[in-house]
C-alpha cells in the first residue's frame, strides 16, 4: 500500500492510496460526500486482489486539500481525477467507480476529459 499525492490544475493537492498488483487494471474509487478513501474498508482490500485500486480522497475530504472556493465548478473535480490518473501514468484501461457524490465527480471527469483513459465507469 502506498499513500500518494497529485496536484490538480488549480493547485489543490489530492491524496490517494494505491493497493494491488502494479500491472493490474486500474480501478479508481471515488467516495461520496463527507466520506474519504477509508470508507471503502475491506471492499478495497478484496478488489486489490484483482485490480490496482486507487482510492481517492476528494478535494475537501480526508487528507486532500480543502480550498476556500471552487467546489461548485465541475472542471475542478474533473481536473482532480485527471491529476491522479496522470500521476499514476494511466492513459488507458482504467475503471472509475463512483459511489454517491463520487458518481457526479466521475461524470464531471467524463464531460471534461472523455473516455480515452477509461475502459468503463460504474455508478453505485
Amino acid at each position: 500500500m502506498a499513500i500518494r499525492e497529485a496536484v490538480s490544475a488549480d493547485g489543490t493537492t489530492i491524496v490517494y492510496r494505491v493497493t494491488g498488483p502494479e500491472g493490474a487494471r486500474p480501478l479508481v474509487l471515488l467516495h461520496g460526500w463527507s466520506g474519504n478513501l477509508l470508507c471503502w474498508g475491506r471492499a478495497a482490500d478484496l478488489l486489490a486482489e484483482q485490480f490496482r485500486v486507487i482510492a481517492v480522497d476528494l478535494r475537501g475530504h480526508g487528507y486532500s486539500d480543502a480550498p476556500e472556493a471552487g467546489y461548485d465548478d465541475p472542471k475542478n473535480w474533473a481536473a482532480d481525477i485527471a491529476a491522479v490518473l496522470a500521476a499514476e501514468d494511466i492513459t488507458a484501461g482504467a475503471l472509475l467507480l463512483g459511489w454517491s457524490y463520487g458518481g457526479i465527480v466521475a461524470s464531471d471527469y467524463l464531460t471534461a476529459h472523455g473516455t480515452g483513459a477509461l475502459a468503463g465507469v460504474v455508478y453505485t
